[in-house]
C-alpha cells in the first residue's frame, strides 16, 4: 500500500518526511511514521491511512523530538487528568499503545506509578520501540482478551483503542470487565475521537456511565475534537470546580489553559 504524497503534504506540510510504512494485519489500513514541523518544532507522528477507496488519513500519536514526554495533542492532556482525579495513583493500565505518548508522559510525570501496557498489534509495538522510544514492557494481546484473564486492579485505566477505520468496537461485556479492574477510587478515561454525530460512541459511553456511577465528559468547545469520558465508582470533581480539584504542584501539562477551552458536562455533550 502506498500513501499519496498529496495526503501527507495536506496534513503535515510539503517538507514532511515519511520514515516507515507498515500494514498491520487486521488494522483496516496502513500505519506510517512521519517527521514534520508542527507549532515551531520538529514532531514525529504515528499516522494511519484507511484501506478503503477514501484513503482517510488520521493522526494517531505524536512526539516532540526535543521534548519527548510533552503531550502534543490536546486530548492527551485531557486524558492525563485521570491521574489527578485518582489522587495518588500507584498503578495505571494503558489499553492501546499507539506511539507511546502516554507511556512517555507517565514515565516522566508519575515515576512512582507502575505502568501496564496492552497493545494487540506487534507492528505497532515495533514502531513504538524503534521510532518513539518506548522501552516499557508491552503485553501483545487484544485488550478484551487481556481483561478476561486479568486478576489485578489499577488506579487509572486509559482506553484508547483505534485502528485506521476509527474506534475499535468493544465486545459485549467489555466495559463491565474494564470496570471490574478499577481499584477502589480508581478512574477510567476513554478517548472518543471525533465524537460529533458519533451515535455508536455515545451508546457505548452511556453503557459505561451506567456501570460506573460517576461520569464526566470533557471536550474542546465547538464539537470538532476528541471527547474524553472519565468514569469512576467514586465521586469525580464537580464540572464547575475542576480547577480547585487539581493538585497544587500538578504534574499535569497546562491543565488550566487546556480546560478553559473545553465544555465539561456530566452527560454526553450536545
Amino acid at each position: 500500500m502506498r500513501i499519496p504524497r498529496r495526503l501527507v503534504a495536506e496534513f503535515f506540510g510539503e517538507d514532511a518526511q515519511v520514515r516507515e510504512l507498515v500494514a498491520p494485519e487486521g488494522f483496516n489500513g496502513a500505519l506510517f511514521v512521519v517527521d514534520a514541523e508542527w507549532g515551531g518544532e520538529l514532531v514525529r507522528f504515528l499516522a494511519s491511512v484507511s484501506g478503503d477507496s477514501r484513503q482517510e488519513l488520521t493522526q494517531q500519536s505524536a512526539m516532540s523530538l526535543a521534548r519527548p514526554s510533552r503531550l502534543v495533542f490536546h486530548y492527551e492532556r485531557l486524558m492525563s487528568l485521570a491521574f489527578a482525579f485518582a489522587g495518588k495513583p500507584r498503578s495505571a493500565l494503558l489499553l492501546g499503545l499507539g506511539g507511546g505518548s502516554m507511556a512517555r508522559y507517565v514515565r516522566e510525570a508519575w515515576p512512582e506509578c507502575a505502568l501496564s501496557i496492552v497493545e494487540r498489534s506487534e507492528e505497532v509495538i515495533d514502531l513504538a520501540r524503534r521510532w518513539f522510544g518506548v522501552a516499557e514492557e508491552v503485553v501483545a494481546e487484544d485488550a478484551d482478551d487481556f481483561l478476561r484473564r486479568a486478576r489485578g486492579s489499577w488506579d487509572v485505566i486509559l482506553v484508547d483503542l483505534y485502528d485506521a477505520a476509527g474506534v475499535v468496537s468493544p465486545s459485549e461485556g467489555f466495559w463491565e470487565r474494564a470496570a471490574a479492574r478499577l481499584a477502589l477510587g480508581g478512574v477510567m478515561a476513554v478517548n472518543w475521537a471525533e465524537f460529533a454525530g458519533n451515535d455508536g460512541g455515545r451508546a457505548e459511553a452511556e453503557k459505561l456511565a451506567r456501570i460506573l456511577s460517576h461520569t464526566l465528559y470533557i471536550t474542546p468547545k465547538g464539537r470538532r475534537d476528541n471527547l474524553i469520558q472519565f468514569a469512576s465508582a467514586a465521586p469525580l470533581p464537580d464540572p464547575d470546580a475542576i480547577d480547585a480539584a487539581l493538585p497544587g504542584a500538578a504534574r499535569l501539562q497546562r491543565p488550566r489553559s487546556t480546560l478553559s477551552r473545553c465544555t465539561i458536562a456530566t452527560t454526553w455533550p450536545r
